[in-house]
């Protein structure tokens, strides 16, 4: 799982962040490598709650050849991070997640390899949750800000967006997603 899709650490950032974590992207983690040298890695999004830290790593197992392997990898890489986290900050309840689309959510369902990441103590978070999170938290921070007179054009776009997907869903119909990924294969 070395693949690391910038638009998931973008929306899981904003969404530790809209769950009202502190929010540090790309943070420098140095955890034993091979022959005891130390070696340096970077959380994709690190989450301060008041007494709890999330490691939130984004990934993608698209063109990844043995995905078990990478697999393995990278709970032994979060494992690493939260050993290390908790001598750095002293403290004791790091909630591990990783963020993936959902259509690889379900390979790995098929290959059983979701249960191994849960074995290790990780969560597994799908994108659609995510988003559905932030639509949410946006049509409540833009409900705040016309309650004071504001506006913010990217807050009214992801409410409309909100609105439109949500009738459709009540439709029946696919997402827009799924619509996206039929038409242009």
């Amino acid at each position: 799982m070395t693949i690391m899709p910038r638009y998931l650490v973008e929306l899981g950032w904003r969404y530790l962040h809209c769950l009202g974590y502190a929010v540090r992207v790309s943070h420098p983690i140095s955890i034993p490598g091979r022959r005891g040298k130390k070696r340096l890695v970077f959380v994709d999004v690190l989450g301060f709650g008041r007494d709890e830290i999330v490691v939130l790593e984004c990934r993608s197992i698209k063109g990844v050849k043995y995905v078990k392997r990478h697999v393995e990898k990278l709970t032994s890489t979060i494992r690493s991070m939260i050993e290390n986290l908790r001598e750095l900050y002293g403290v004791q309840r790091i909630r591990p997640i990783v963020l993936l689309d959902d259509e690889e959510i379900n390979e790995l369902e098929r290959q059983g390899l979701v249960q191994l990441i849960h074995r290790h103590g990780i969560e597994v978070l799908r994108l659609s949750k995510v988003i559905e999170t932030l639509i949410d938290c946006g049509l409540r921070e833009l409900e705040c800000r016309e309650m004071r007179g504001e506006g913010d054009l990217i807050l009214t776009i992801l409410a409309k967006v909100g609105t439109y997907l949500r009738s459709r869903a009540k439709q029946g119909e696919n997402s827009v997603v799924e619509h996206e990924q039929h038409r242009y294969g």
